[in-house]
Parts: structure tokens; C-alpha cells; sequence
């Protein structure tokens, strides 16, 4: 996991989550360190690409390149 170093010792959440949809990196999960807004390090959700993720019209399933896409 790069930069465990970086997330506070105290006061932070780290939470488990699936790969990226559409232009993800292909990991099968997604290490994302929750911290206090004062904390230095890091992006607020509002300055993060791709976040949040927009709502889809369908189901999102796995196309055959393992990409999540919509899928009606």
C-alpha cells in the first residue's frame, strides 16, 4: 500500500473498496485513508478526479477487459 507512511496514526479511517470503474489501475481493491480536514496530506473528495462517481442509468458489471461499465 503506498503511502501507508502518510495517514495519521490516530484519528483516521482506512476503508477497503473495489477496483476503479472505468479507467482503473486493474488492482481488485482500493485502499482510501478517511483523515480529519486538518490533516496536511491527501485531497478532499471535492478536488479527487473521477469523484464521486457519477450515477449510472444501469447496472455497473464487468465488461470482458474486466472494466466495469453500465449494463442494462
Amino acid at each position: 500500500m503506498a503511502n501507508l507512511d502518510k495517514v495519521p496514526e490516530a484519528g483516521a479511517l482506512v476503508t477497503i473498496g473495489f477496483a476503479k470503474p472505468q479507467g482503473g489501475s486493474g488492482g481488485y481493491a482500493r485502499y482510501v485513508a478517511i483523515a480529519p480536514a486538518d490533516w496536511p496530506q491527501g485531497v478532499s473528495i471535492n478536488d479527487a478526479p473521477g469523484a464521486p462517481l457519477p450515477e449510472q442509468n444501469a447496472p455497473l458489471k464487468r465488461d470482458k477487459d474486466g472494466v466495469f461499465r453500465p449494463t442494462p
